[in-house]
């Protein structure tokens, strides 16, 4: 998927704040096409596609067999491993009077494949990378039009995964993968289905024009090498989606446009598709064929008069609900009936919404997974905020959510427990006008917590309206709950007059400076291991104020009391 350039736009570079901290990546750039018509990457990638297809030979390959002139691909013992992790793994999740534990398996089979993968993601003498673990297992299912690709170690593809039934989307020519990296290609029920949309879209007077369609793992990873090549990891996985973490290696999706917008400029790629006639008729209609929008605006950023575009007046470099920024042209095939269902459940809700679904939320709700999504996949760029199957071994260390062979979080070592709880000194309030508490709270390593993270320079619980079931994330946004989920702690703070054991004030124990930008989404983060200390903006109180740690929803351990003093 390619994307726009974003806050690197002039009407958004107008309103840039200060840079959040960097979470995810985007999955491409205006820049991308051209890129990739470089001479170097080329060649890159015509290594990579030859050492696939030795790869798909018969008789596997040693590592002598593999082009050693391979910038990017790395080849190992070429035996694959698949583990079942079924009905004896049990979920790992604790449940509160809230919250109930996914199934065991929501997933699915945890496949390893050790014999590929992208080089440039491999540890090396940098900081940034992918666990070796991360790298070669995946629970995708590509072959499902459901399937759930993400930014998740649990939402990667295989690297040698690709669709058994593409055609060309000009002859209707079946074709196999490594013929799909010189053809436009999808699988054939989406490819059939993207016809009838592009007559549909004629009909109605917007002839279509498609940007991009399937593409391999191999193509992703000769384009991720190229621009790390080219600038530095962090600053390339805002321009390029890691491999094996791309929709359009499922087959099913499609960058489209109308010809009438191809014609209006430099590049596809720029803002206000989703406001043209075209761009609206896509919006409308799509679903009628099959195919659906998995990345719209996030309820916050949507404008105040139109909701094609985005607001400007604060940036977050990400939609925390899909890990990735709008985009008003990327249609995926998920079948009709289905297409149907998820456009009745998402237009139930506005866009303005914080409860507005997306499809990524849709799947999750069907494979019975809580919170909006999961956390990236750890490389370096985002610690403090991601997740890896390789345990202490990954990138972050214990800055990260770990997870076992079931793609869940694995159990904490220790309980959680609040040391000791004070009023703020003033430099610590820093001039919030309510109530200013300072908890010391020691975390076991592996601790789960999840939103909202709260600071006194904000965002915080600034009256008794303001609570944890309607917090207020960035100013001029709507209101919204974040329900217990199982397994995460939570500090949950009671103020004098409040009902016996209703804490309505709890808040997440992450590290904020990482954190902050889910508190616009609903899910499992990584706490803060061992003793920290944070700093809790409430509404003006007096008298005897109690915390307790909350596991799940559910209160846990004993209370601690601090006096707040009359103003």
């Amino acid at each position: 998927m390619l994307r726009p350039a974003g806050p690197k736009t002039a009407p958004r570079k107008a309103h840039r704040k200060k840079r959040q901290p960097k979470i995810v990546a985007r999955e491409g750039s205006p820049m991308l096409r051209r890129f990739m018509r470089s001479p170097l990457v080329r060649l890159a990638h015509v290594a990579i596609v030859a050492s696939f297809v030795l790869a798909a030979c018969k008789k596997p390959p040693s590592v002598a067999n593999v082009d050693a002139t391979s910038p990017a691909l790395d080849s190992g013992s070429d035996t694959s491993v698949t583990r079942d992790s079924g009905s004896d793994a049990s979920a790992t999740l604790d449940s509160g009077s809230d919250a109930s534990s996914p199934s065991a398996t929501p997933y699915g089979k945890l496949t390893e494949r050790a014999h590929l993968r992208c080089s440039v993601l491999a540890k090396a003498k940098t900081p940034n990378y992918l666990a070796n673990r991360d790298l070669t297992t995946s629970f995708v299912d590509g072959d499902d039009l459901l399937a759930l690709v993400n930014r998740s170690p649990q939402g990667a593809l295989s690297p040698d995964y690709a669709p058994s039934d593409m055609v060309d989307v000009v002859r209707f020519e079946a074709k196999t993968p490594v013929e799909c990296d010189r053809w436009q290609c999808l699988r054939k029920d989406a490819a059939t289905a993207m016809k009838a949309l592009l007559a549909a879209m004629a009909k109605a007077g917007y002839p279509g024009h498609i940007e991009s369609v399937y593409r391999s793992y191999a193509a992703q990873c000769a384009t991720f090498q190229g621009w790390v090549h080219r600038s530095d990891f962090c600053s390339a996985a805002e321009q390029s989606a890691l491999p094996g973490h791309s929709q359009h290696q499922l087959g099913t999706t499609i960058d489209l446009f109308t010809q009438e917008w191809k014609a209006g400029g430099e590049t596809v790629f720029r803002q206000g598709f989703g406001c043209t006639k075209g761009g609206k008729w896509l919006q409308e209609h799509s679903w009628e064929h099959g195919f659906v929008f998995p990345y719209p605006i996030h309820p916050d950023d949507v404008h105040e008069k139109e909701d094609c575009v985005a607001r400007a007046d604060h940036d977050i470099p990400i939609n925390p609900k899909t890990g990735y920024r709008y985009e008003h042209w990327h249609v995926r095939y998920i079948g009709a009936a289905d297409a149907k269902a998820f456009h009745e459940a998402s237009s139930a809700k506005p866009a303005r919404e914080p409860s507005a679904i997306t499809l990524e939320q849709w799947i999750r709700e069907k494979r019975g997974l809580r919170g909006d999504t999961d956390l990236s996949v750890c490389d370096g760029c985002n610690c403090g905020a991601c997740a890896t199957l390789a345990g202490s071994a990954g990138v972050c260390g214990a800055r990260a959510i770990p997870l076992d062979d079931a793609g869940l979080p694995t159990p904490p070592e220790g309980e959680t427990k609040i040391v000791s709880a004070r009023l703020a000194t003033p430099a610590e309030a820093a001039k919030w006008p309510g109530t200013v508490v300072a908890v010391e709270v020691e975390a076991a390593p592996r601790t789960l917590t999840q939103p909202p993270f709260v600071s006194p320079t904000g965002p915080g619980f600034p009256d008794a309206a303001i609570s944890t079931a309607t917090f207020v994330p960035l100013p001029k946004t709507l209101p919204r709950d974040y329900p217990a989920l199982a397994g995460a702690v939570r500090i949950g703070v009671r103020l004098p007059g409040d009902a016996a054991n209703r804490y309505k004030y709890s808040f997440g124990i992450g590290d904020f400076r990482a954190t902050a930008i889910y508190n616009r989404a609903n899910l499992l983060v990584p706490a803060q291991e061992g003793k920290k200390l944070y700093l809790v903006p409430l509404p003006r109180a007096s008298g005897p104020i109690e915390l307790r740690v909350l596991k799940g929803g559910a209160p846990v351990g004993d209370p601690v009391s601090v006096e707040a003093k009359s103003p």
